[in-house]
């Protein structure tokens, strides 16, 4: 029987690819990221946020998954970019419903979604039809922006993603250490020694760049990693980054990817 949208099953079926899923969950950390600025400001909670910067959130999505997917940028005034020869709007929300402009009306939309605090995302296709909108916001919607309807969300959509987890690179690390060591961490005084803490407690978990400039709030990641094997070592602490995989793998253990560096306990500590 004849596919009754052959350009929505084609969007679908390029996408369903699971390197283009893992892209999808690259996209949403990256953005996130990007607009927590936990260099300069500490934060790595969505929820330390600001209205403005949480739109800006889905700006983010929408630059970085055309990026990470090879996609290109549609001209202005059409969709927001065309995948598999047809033309596609991106769309993002921090919840679980999306805003919908009136251009995007009998086109194809990619639905990203996010939940941090479960460490799941989605991705899905739909075609939005009038129906499956809500009806006009009062006054202040000056871009006539409706909701997509539940049923529209849940029985229409095609989800290449639902409720997913995370890979282990994209989990938001630092909202889902344990309590304790979160509060020993960033409460351990100057920035090398929050660092000093994070390699202690935290061992054997790959720790990216972003959480040691997040904790440390500074660009500094290899340098302060350096310091804290200095204090550490007489712990039987070690600390290795990916530009040491020769030694990590020589001694039995996982590589680590670019960006990245992991602590072991290796010895016990020096009772001298």
């Amino acid at each position: 029987m004849p596919s009754k949208d052959p350009a929505l099953d084609a969007v679908v079926a390029w996408l369903a690819e699971e390197k283009r899923i893992n892209a999808a969950a690259k996209t949403i950390r990256q953005a996130i990221n990007f607009v927590l600025d936990g260099q300069n400001t500490g934060r790595f909670k969505i929820a330390e946020l600001d209205k403005l910067e949480k739109t800006f959130v889905g700006t983010k999505v929408e630059h970085y998954f055309l990026n990470n997917l090879g996609l290109p940028k549609a001209s202005l005034g059409e969709m927001d970019t065309i995948i598999a020869g047809q033309k596609a709007d991106v769309k993002f929300t921090l919840g679980n419903t999306w805003t919908i402009p009136p251009e995007t009306i009998g086109n194809l939309a990619i639905l990203l979604s996010v939940n941090d605090n479960k460490s799941v995302f989605s991705m899905g296709v739909i075609r939005i039809a009038d129906d499956d909108l809500t009806s006009i916001a009062g006054k202040g919607n000056r871009d006539k922006k409706r909701g997509l309807k539940a049923r529209a969300r849940d029985k229409k959509a095609v989800w290449l993603a639902r409720n997913k987890l995370f890979p282990e690179e994209y989990v938001n690390f630092l909202l889902h250490l344990l309590d304790d060591d979160r509060i020993a961490i960033l409460s351990a005084g100057r920035a090398q020694a929050r660092i000093n803490e994070l390699f202690r407690r935290v061992i054997d978990r790959r720790i990216h760049k972003t959480v040691l400039e997040t904790i440390s709030r500074q660009q500094e990641a290899r340098a302060r990693a350096r310091d804290a094997e200095k204090t550490l070592n007489c712990e039987g602490v070690f600390i290795f980054s990916y530009k040491e995989n020769a030694k990590l793998c020589k001694m039995g253990f996982a590589p680590l990817p670019k960006d990245y560096w992991i602590s072991k306990k290796l010895a016990p500590p020096d009772s001298q």
